[in-house]
C-alpha cells in the first residue's frame, strides 16, 4: 500500500515452514521501504473511501493531513505510532516499521502452535497368535478333514449324476397300440428317391411324414431256432414302397386282434423290424398312397396314421 509522501507498507505471506524437529504456522508480516519509488496509486484513497464514505478529494485531505501528523510526530519524538499495527521509527536518514505483539496474535492463523517432531521407535511384530497359525497339528488336521469332505461329496454328486442318466435310459416294455409316433425309421439304406413332391394345393390334409416309433429303433428280436409261424392276416397282395400305417403293435396277436376290431377296412399286417405294422393302403409313391386314403377316407378314420417306407 503507498502513502504519498512517506513510502511503501508491503504484506508478506509465508507458508508453512519445517524447521529441524519442528513445524511453524503460516503467517504474515508487514514491511515498510523508502526506497521504492512510486506514484500514488490512489488505493489507500480508495480504501478510506469505501470506509468512510467519503469523497476521493476529501479523503486525500485526510491522508495528506495524517502523513504530516506522522511526519511531526517523528521528527519531534522519533517515532510515529500507527495504531495496533506497529510503529515508524527514525533510524538516521531512514524509517524502519517495527510491528506489535498484538498484530502478531491478530493473524488469523496466529493460534497455531508450532509442533514438535519425535522420533517414534519402530513397533516390534508380535507373534501371530497359534489359532491363525497354519503349521500347528490342528489347522493340518482341520484341512485334511476338508479334503475328506470335498472328495465325499463329489463322489456322491458322481453317484447322483450315474444314477439320474441310468434312470433316463428306456426300457423294453410291452408295447400298447401305437397310434401317432414321432420317431425316425430307421432304413436299411441311406438313399431316398422321392417321384413326386406335394403340392400346395394339397396340403388340406394334416401334414405326412415318414415316421416310426420309437420303440420300431429299440425292440430287438431275438433269433428263434424254429420257423416263426405265418401270419394269421396274409397279404391279400404284395404291399408297395410305401405304406399307410395305422398302428404299430408288438405281437402278431394284438395286431389281429386290431384288425377284427375295423371290418369294414381293408386291412393287412406287415412285419418289420421286430414289429407288426397294421397298414390300410400301400402304392409304389407317397401320393399314390395319399390319393388312396383320400378316396377311401382313410384319414378320418385313422387320423393318426403315417406314411412308412416298406
Amino acid at each position: 500500500m503507498i502513502v504519498p509522501g512517506l513510502g511503501t507498507f508491503l504484506r508478506h505471506t509465508s507458508a508453512a515452514k519445517l524447521n529441524a524437529w519442528g513445524i511453524t504456522p503460516p503467517s504474515c508480516e508487514i514491511s515498510f521501504s523508502t526506497d521504492i519509488d512510486s506514484e500514488n496509486d490512489v488505493e489507500l484513497a480508495a480504501s478510506l473511501a469505501r470506509a468512510t464514505g467519503c469523497s476521493a478529494e476529501e479523503c486525500d485531505r485526510i491522508i495528506a493531513a495524517d502523513v504530516d501528523d506522522m511526519r511531526r510526530a517523528i521528527a519531534s519524538a522519533g517515532y510515529a505510532q500507527l495504531g495496533t499495527l506497529g510503529r515508524l521509527e527514525a533510524d538516521g536518514d531512514n524509517l524502519t516499521f517495527k510491528r506489535t505483539q498484538a498484530f502478531g496474535g491478530a493473524q488469523a492463523l496466529s493460534w497455531l502452535k508450532p509442533l514438535e517432531l519425535q522420533e517414534i521407535a519402530p513397533e516390534k511384530a508380535e507373534p501371530a497368535p497359534a489359532e491363525n497359525r497354519t503349521d500347528t497339528p490342528e489347522h493340518t488336521s482341520f484341512i485334511r478333514s476338508l479334503h475328506r469332505t470335498a472328495s465325499s461329496a463329489a463322489a456322491i454328486a458322481l453317484l447322483a449324476l450315474i444314477a439320474f442318466v441310468a434312470s433316463q435310459i428306456p426300457r423294453r416294455r410291452s408295447a400298447e397300440p401305437q397310434m401317432a409316433s414321432m420317431g425316425i425309421e430307421r432304413l436299411a439304406t441311406n438313399e431316398v428317391n422321392m417321384t413326386s413332391f406335394e403340392r400346395p394345393s394339397e396340403r388340406e390334409h394334416a401334414l405326412v411324414l415318414i415316421l416310426n416309433t420309437p420303440a420300431d429303433g429299440m425292440s430287438i428280436v431275438k433269433p428263434k431256432e424254429k420257423d416263426a409261424p405265418a401270419l394269421s392276416a396274409e397279404l391279400s397282395d404284395t404291399p408297395g414302397r410305401y405304406c399307410l400305417v395305422v398302428a404299430s403293435l408288438a405281437s402278431d396277436a394284438e395286431a389281429n386282434v386290431f384288425i377284427d376290431s375295423y371290418p369294414r377296412h381293408k386291412l393287412n399286417l406287415l412285419e418289420k423290424d421286430g414289429r407288426y405294422r397294421v397298414y390300410a393302403a400301400s402304392a409304389n409313391t407317397i401320393n399314390g398312397v395319399k390319393d388312396i386314403a383320400r378316396a377311401d377316407s382313410l384319414y378320418a378314420a385313422f387320423p393318426s396314421a403315417w406314411i412308412c417306407r416298406n
